[in-house]
């Protein structure tokens, strides 16, 4: 009896509960690109709350999170692209989609105006978001002075305070991708796809000169500065051909590391992977596939015994 009891009593519980909707399920807000500040402690995320995005932050010492940038509208407009300026004063970053092979940018608002990817730069003193110029991927100097963006396939660059506007760094053959500074701000590396290989190029902003680092027919990306700045690693993926579309590719061509001399771009190979099992390259999430670390060690992934590890 007792226990029939116990049941009954339960049951008589969960038929007082208010349902559990849908509108629950859907209204939890969803974050992602969460970034740390170079300074300070604090840390910002994206927030995405029934198709609102917008910047969140968080800061010492209580914590507590707050809006640093006041969207409202569920208009299907992506936000990401994070990047702190050197103080951790403000948040550069992407709003919008990248466009399709006919050039246009996704608008499923149906904005009248139309829509485009841009980089927008916010600060954290409460007042309201500034656009920086159509692009993205922005990489802000550490110099706090200059970010560098993406801007159809063109590398372009504008000062932080919005007093002149934005201009291309350079012109350069191919799809320019991954801006990277150097430690200090004089150079900035990035990825020269040529549709069937690919370069790291590094530009010097003062010499006004522009250099191809061990180049070769194929595919290298991922251009890590080393901490003096006098070198990048970089990996590179053999060239192997077109493959059918959904075709599995485990194992090929060794891929490798490289590094080169961001002076002179003469580079040599300091890491293959073994035949087989990690053969091919496979990405971790995050940002940067290598770190170079203090102690001229450089980190990175590897599915050496069949699992992605860091090395």
């Amino acid at each position: 009896m007792r226990v029939f009891a116990i049941l009954a009593i339960a049951a008589g519980a969960s038929a007082q509960q208010a349902p559990f909707t849908l509108d629950q399920v859907l209204g939890s807000a969803f974050p992602t690109e969460l970034t740390a500040a170079p300074a300070g402690g604090k840390v910002a995320w994206v927030s995405n709350a029934k198709g609102v995005r917008n910047i969140m932050l968080a800061e010492p010492s209580g914590y507590e999170a707050r809006k640093v940038t006041a969207y409202t509208a569920d208009d299907g407009q992506e936000m990401g692209s994070l990047a702190w300026t050197p103080d951790a004063s403000a948040i550069v970053y992407v709003r919008g989609d990248s466009a399709n092979r006919a050039g246009e940018y996704p608008n499923p608002g149906l904005d009248p105006n139309g829509a485009e990817q841009d980089v927008w730069i916010v600060s954290l003193d409460g007042s309201a978001p500034r656009k920086i110029g159509e692009g993205h991927s922005p990489a802000v100097s550490p110099r706090g002075d200059r970010v560098a963006f993406i801007r159809r396939g063109q590398l372009w660059w504008a000062p932080v305070d919005g007093k002149t506007a934005p201009s291309q760094a350079f012109k350069a053959r191919g799809q320019c991708s991954g801006p990277v500074w150097s430690p200090d701000g004089a150079r900035i590396a990035f990825v020269s796809d040529r549709g069937d290989h690919s370069l790291i190029g590094v530009y010097d902003a003062a010499a006004q000169s522009l250099r191809y680092l061990d180049p070769g027919t194929d595919s290298d990306m991922q251009p890590e500065w080393s901490p003096d700045g006098r070198s990048i690693a970089f990996i590179r993926i053999p060239s192997s051909g077109l493959r059918a579309v959904r075709e599995a590719h485990r194992s090929g061509e060794p891929w490798s590391m490289r590094v080169a001399a961001a002076q002179t771009g003469v580079g040599r190979e300091i890491w293959r992977a073994s035949a087989g099992r990690g053969s091919v390259f496979r990405e971790i999430t995050a940002r940067n596939q290598l770190l170079w670390a203090d102690g001229g060690r450089i980190v990175f992934p590897w599915e050496g015994d069949g699992w992605t590890h860091l090395y």
